[in-house]
């Protein structure tokens, strides 16, 4: 549970754009943008404080179609300086990867994911505490391999079958 003490006023105004493009027949691309502004404005210690930001979030999915039905996916996370009530939050990266094939008529799927391959998501604060200066990073657990096998069970082909109440939905009261 999150306790919030002292904090008088929060704004927040953010934009988001997200779309999916397909350069060639194996390659696709689904980008994704954020842009922020926060501003905190409270009484600490006494005396008035505000911090304010504009940033922005990009994440951008890459996926090719390679020979022998191979697909992998690569992903790049950009998150730039954000703040957080005192706190002025330093940027964050990561890229992640991964690699899939399917196998038996497409009823068998194996799965490869790697995350923050580089280990580069750190997390940095920052305070300036009325002429005192404090920081601190950390390294969350956010690097990983995964592996995952699925099965689809039943039949191969998906039926685009209609609803039984077709003829009703055509009705006016």
């Amino acid at each position: 549970m999150l306790i919030y003490q002292n904090l008088d006023n929060k704004t927040n105004l953010s934009w988001d754009a997200q779309t999916s493009l397909t350069p060639t027949s194996w390659w696709s691309i689904q980008p994704y943008l954020r842009v922020s502004y926060d501003e905190y404005e409270l009484q600490y210690l006494d005396e008035p404080f505000l911090n304010d930001r504009w940033s922005y979030q990009l994440n951008v999915t890459n996926s090719f179609t390679l020979p022998g039905d191979l697909v992998t996916n690569f992903q790049f996370f950009y998150q730039s300086p954000i703040i957080f009530n005192l706190y002025d939050i330093a940027e964050l990266y990561q890229l992640s990867a991964g690699i899939s094939k399917d196998f038996l008529e497409e009823k068998l799927k194996l799965t490869v994911n790697a995350g923050d391959i580089f280990q580069t998501y750190v997390q940095q604060f920052d305070v300036d505490e009325f002429n005192l200066d404090t920081n601190f990073s950390q390294v969350p657990a956010n690097r990983f391999i995964n592996f995952r096998v699925t099965y689809r069970f039943g039949g191969s082909k998906r039926s685009n079958a209609k609803s039984p109440n077709v003829e009703e939905e055509g009705r006016i009261g």
